[in-house]
């Protein structure tokens, strides 16, 4: 039997996708949502530094870019 108490907490929409994956096996759709939540939680601070590394690259380089970006217009 499942944790009734978590299941109650998550909406029937959020729960919708993991009941129709595991034929509403309620356990196994609740063991789903939580390895889900544990993938996201363990890609989170990898993305958030590749994305602070791509926006301290863009702030270095906009004049570089902006400089290509005329050259091009005009010879085209």
């Amino acid at each position: 039997m499942p944790n009734t108490s978590i299941l109650k907490t998550l909406s029937r929409p959020r729960m919708a996708t993991y009941l129709s994956i595991t034929n509403q096996d309620q356990t196994k759709a609740l063991e789903l949502y939580i390895w889900n939540s544990q993938v996201s939680a363990a890609l989170l601070v990898p993305m958030h530094i590749c994305e602070k590394a791509n926006l301290q690259k863009q702030k270095s380089e906009p004049k570089l870019a902006f400089f290509v970006h005329m050259s091009t217009s005009f010879t085209t």
